[in-house]
């Protein structure tokens, strides 16, 4: 097999600055199924030319790392999801690794790619374009998408770029590079630190631990959204904080005013509302629970022995995302037990301050027979359930972020959602000097366990003794049917919003094969057939 020298892809640079330049290896696209194959190399080398006319990166070859990849045995048809693609990256023995995929959603084409560095597994920068049209227009399409992922990279040209001036009021931040300094950062949350089971404090207490070379943290703790400027206030006139990140998405507002108040400090919102042109030094993070509804659904679908699943639900007029997530939930408990029912009740607006009405509403769905609950479980809520299990009945539920050792003779899993992961992103970014403003939503999903143990002990021989019948692997174990689904959906491979699905009046809504797209899910008016609904509560 021919090969390119390495040096040949960088002409007229000097071979001591080819080799100070971070090594990128663009792994071939993955297409979708029923697109034709041949697009894959032009696709892929479109995308590598437009890495290479950066002038920043030692370019890989593609045949050499198609060849590297064959003999490490590694399935090339698999490097799809950012776990496989990083692991591809480290065999290479590379700084940053490029994986993307080309999908056709009704006329339409859909192509993006990431690029990971493969040190830490972090996307630093992700880029996509659509289109309409014949299969040629994918390659301006790729074009398109090259452009924007070096353009949005953490790496810059060979050209030398004047240093910025000094921040003023308004400018656009660029976090210099702190190497060598330790980093002071500050946390807003509306618990305190003794809760150690609540996944905010987790998440917190676990970059701490890992990052103690270089990380000095001041936290503000218990407060509420009318001290939160109180609070930031201080951890940057007296703790001399150079980043603030909130623990809870009602400190939104606060941030956005102490964003404007203090232009030389990073903040990071937790939940908070994304704006394009909102602060510059004012970043948005969460984490995508959204596919993580299938997985709950398909656990619940398969422990439930009634077939009744109960939901407690946000009210649809204050949270309209709260008809994605029953959905989600109701086509994951149908893959499981195409005879399991979702009985759904809504919860009115601001119910956490009810905390007896909610477990009034938990307890009324066990009622009618369910045996699994999911939604806005949290400890109180199941503490009132206590006496049903005491009675004989088998109950089971998710805890949303707290440790399932609070309730653990109900609870399967719990925290789902692990917050070093948002935590941890923006702090390195500053370290390193590539610190951006975006709304970091990482495609690494929420988690059983949050970052802990997957599952409670208690529950794992039931678990594991679990078989889902599948439409195209067969019959497989639970617990490897839920990682081998998540790691399709990080990658597009599987959509839980795939045809046929009907809705509750029998109405196909989703044809057979075809994917709704993000846009179809958000617009969704109506509920999976499965889907039950108690009285809407006010």
């Amino acid at each position: 097999m021919r090969r390119r020298s390495l040096l040949a892809i960088l002409p007229l640079v000097s071979l001591g600055t080819l080799m100070a330049l971070p090594k990128v290896a663009v792994l071939d696209i993955a297409a979708q199924t029923g697109i034709d194959a041949a697009v894959v190399v032009p696709i892929t080398e479109t995308i590598m030319e437009e890495v290479v006319g950066a002038r920043a990166y030692v370019v890989l070859d593609r045949a050499y790392v198609e060849q590297v990849l064959k003999e490490m045995e590694f399935e090339l048809s698999s490097l799809v999801g950012d776990t496989q693609a990083t692991k591809a990256g480290q065999f290479l023995q590379a700084d940053y690794v490029v994986a993307g995929k080309v999908q056709i959603i009704g006329d339409s084409y859909f192509v993006v790619a990431k690029m990971i560095e493969v040190r830490s597994g972090v996307i630093v920068a992700q880029a996509s374009a659509e289109g309409e049209g014949k299969i040629s227009a994918l390659l301006g399409m790729s074009r398109q998408v090259g452009r924007k992922l070096v353009s949005g990279a953490p790496v810059s040209p060979l050209e030398p770029t004047p240093r910025p001036e000094p921040l003023a009021a308004g400018a656009v931040v660029q976090s210099p590079k702190t190497d060598g300094k330790r980093i002071k950062a500050g946390f807003v949350l509306p618990c305190d630190m003794k809760y150690t089971d609540y996944a905010v404090v987790s998440g917190l207490k676990r970059v701490m631990s890992k990052q103690t070379a270089w990380l000095d943290v001041a936290i503000a703790e218990k407060v509420e959204t009318g001290t939160c400027a109180a609070a930031i206030d201080r951890l940057i006139e007296q703790d001399r904080c150079e980043i603030l990140i909130s623990g809870d998405w009602s400190f939104d507002e606060p941030f956005r005013r102490a964003a404007a108040k203090y232009p030389k400090v990073l903040f990071e919102s937790a939940g908070g509302r994304w704006d394009e042109a909102g602060p510059p030094n004012l970043g948005v993070i969460n984490i995508n629970e959204m596919y993580h509804y299938y997985l709950e659904g398909l656990v619940a679908g398969c422990l439930s022995t009634s077939g009744k699943v109960g939901v407690l639900a946000e009210n649809l007029e204050g949270q309209p995302w709260a008809r994605q997530v029953i959905n989600t939930y109701a086509l994951g408990a149908k893959a499981a037990n195409p005879k399991a029912q979702l009985l759904v009740t809504f919860l009115p607006n601001n119910h956490w301050n009810n905390p007896s009405g909610d477990a009034a509403a938990a307890q009324a769905l066990v009622a009618q027979g369910c045996d699994f609950l999911l939604g806005s479980i949290y400890f109180s809520i199941a503490e009132s359930l206590k006496s049903s299990i005491m009675s004989g009945k088998k109950l089971r539920a998710f805890l949303r972020d707290e440790s399932y050792k609070m309730a653990p003779y109900i609870i399967v899993s719990g925290p789902l959602r692990d917050f070093s992961v948002l935590y941890e992103k923006p702090l390195l970014d500053l370290k390193q000097g590539t610190w951006k403003r975006e709304n970091y939503i990482p495609l690494e999903m929420a988690a059983f366990g949050g970052g802990e143990e997957a599952f409670n002990p208690a529950f794992l021989p039931e678990l594991k003794a679990k078989n889902v019948k599948t439409p195209d692997r067969g019959t497989l174990a639970l617990l490897d049917l839920i990682e081998l689904r998540a790691t399709q959906m990080r990658s597009g491979e599987f959509e839980p919003f795939t045809g046929p699905i009907k809705d509750q009046k029998g109405k196909v809504r989703v044809a057979n094969g075809f994917r709704l797209d993000w846009k179809d899910i958000d617009a969704m008016d109506w509920f999976v057939d499965n889907v039950k609904l108690n009285p809407l509560k006010k």
